[in-house]
């Protein structure tokens, strides 16, 4: 890397012997090319806690590519893509003794108040391959790396590598040399090298995941999972958020809302289980940070799927996007301020330890789940069932609203419950989730028309047209919803399918 900048590294890593012989690649592409070898000089930067690490996030300084102090480089892992390593990477020019500030900006909600400090020091020997196509265009970089540990793990211990980084080519166009390393000795899934040392020095283990959940596990394994899983997932979009705050990701707003929202549900699931005071509170902040993430996302949504590109809808489309515009600054200040934090800080204490109540009539956190899980899935979809009788024939919109929302709360519980109680309860979620889905864009369309509906009372004539023509085609679409919904609700309105919960 020789300058400042962000891009997706795929690559394929290789765990390798001393003494393995790198094989002839030559006639599996159009030709190679040996670059010059480097000796490369890395330091990584974590919490006392290794918090960047367990998130599978890596911030290091590396010197010895080129003139200068050397390069901040920054990894963020990005979704699961298939056979390659993928992260989003960010690089910094700059000396070793100074963290970027923006590198610190977009760890905040990973490490809050623990500062970053060096956790390991590592030196490679690197000799690179770059594999070019027959129209000598640049593949992949195959990086041959013996690696030396100076600080945090045994001083003085080798390790090997073999990385094959992505340049233009489809991961599958390296099949032929990935079968090629594999016969000569290398073994795919190589651990990143920060991992070997810190696992050289003992301070990472292989221990069972205490998230995977089983038709073993107790009620108190189920609410430590799913507090810890969906931590783990507005922790993914905390720092994704951070990249862009002017104007983050439309997907990463979505995701970031979904996982707040689920952890909700998942919460109020098992409420009489833990203590009514802490939950509340965690239920009542969790809703403030939804409502930030959703300021943005209906904006997300308007813009997308209800404002249609084109002159007429200049203006409208104007004050959507200053709308978003100023939610996704307010969404900024409060992913810096300390009630966010302190949500977090909360969050993870509780995901290791939850506040259960003491109940002798409901028992303890050892209950089997098997147990448990059936009823709390039945209560809910027994709720929502209410709810759609209570509506009638010709539910109001916020009735609609209401049942959507218990459907999503029915599809989160059975979700839950698919390792524990199997086909059943992930048959269910489906149905659920299609209730949920064609109630969502009636909301949606809801929302949207009452949006137009303000725009045209304070905007220009044009605008007022343009609204009122858009009015009536939101309208439209929620006529032909409120006819769809009824049959996805009758596919899960099948007492059936819950008596086959046991």
């Amino acid at each position: 890397m020789d300058g400042e900048g962000d891009h997706t590294e795929r690559e394929f890593k290789f765990d390798v012997g001393l003494d393995f012989d790198l094989p002839d690649l030559g006639h599996l592409v159009g030709s190679t090319e040996r670059l010059s070898d480097l000796t490369l000089r890395a330091v990584y930067f974590d919490t006392r806690g290794l918090r960047l690490w367990r998130r599978g996030v890596t911030l290091r300084h590396r010197s010895g590519e080129g003139p200068g102090d050397g390069f901040w480089t920054l990894k963020l892992p990005v979704a699961d893509r298939g056979k390659t390593l993928d992260r989003t990477e960010l690089a910094w020019a700059g000396t070793r003794y100074l963290v970027p500030a923006d590198a610190t900006r977009i760890l905040r909600g990973l490490t809050r108040e623990d500062p970053l400090d060096p956790v390991a020091e590592l030196a490679t020997a690197r000799r690179r391959l770059v594999l070019h196509d027959r129209q000598e265009r640049p593949l992949a970089e195959l990086d041959d790396d013996i690696v030396t540990v100076i600080v945090g793990g045994e001083r003085g211990h080798r390790f090997r590598q073999v990385e094959l980084e992505l340049a233009s080519a489809r991961p599958e166009a390296m099949d032929g040399i990935l079968a090629a390393l594999h016969r000569a000795g290398a073994l795919p899934g190589g651990e990143q090298k920060l991992g070997t040392a810190l696992r050289l020095a003992g301070r990472i283990t292989d221990p069972p995941d205490p998230r995977i959940l089983t038709k073993r596990s107790s009620i108190g394994d189920v609410v430590r999972a799913f507090i810890g899983n969906d931590l783990d997932r507005m922790l993914h979009y905390d720092y994704r958020l951070r990249l862009q705050p002017s104007d983050p990701s439309p997907q990463d707003i979505h995701q970031a809302r979904v996982a707040t929202r689920r952890l909700r549900s998942d919460l109020k699931l098992v409420g009489d289980r833990l203590e009514p005071k802490s939950l509340r509170h965690l239920l009542d902040e969790l809703q403030w940070l939804a409502g930030k993430l959703g300021a943005v996302r209906d904006a997300d949504v308007l813009a997308c799927d209800h404002l249609p590109a084109g002159r007429e809808t200049t203006e409208l489309r104007k004050v959507s996007t200053d709308e978003r515009r100023r939610a996704a600054q307010d969404l900024t200040e409060v992913m810096g301020g300390s009630r966010y934090l302190s949500l977090l800080d909360r969050l993870e204490v509780v995901s290791a330890t939850p506040p259960f109540r003491r109940s002798r009539r409901r028992g303890g956190p050892d209950v089997a789940a098997v147990d448990v899980m059936p009823g709390l899935v039945r209560h809910r979809w027994a709720t929502l069932r209410r709810a759609v009788r209570k509506a009638g024939q010709h539910p109001s919109d916020a009735q609609l609203h209401k049942i959507r929302i218990q459907a999503k709360q029915l599809r989160y519980s059975a979700e839950l419950a698919g390792p524990i109680l199997g086909k059943p309860a992930r048959r269910m979620s489906d149905r659920a989730e299609a209730v949920q889905t064609v109630l969502g864009e009636h909301h949606d369309a809801v929302t949207a028309e009452q949006w137009l509906l303000r725009q045209a009372g304070m905007g220009s004539r044009m605008v007022a047209f343009s609204a009122g023509m858009l009015v009536a085609e939101e309208r439209h679409r929620q006529r032909e919803l409120e006819r769809a919904w009824r049959h996805v609700w009758a596919e899960l309105d099948h007492k059936r399918l819950v008596r086959s919960l046991h």
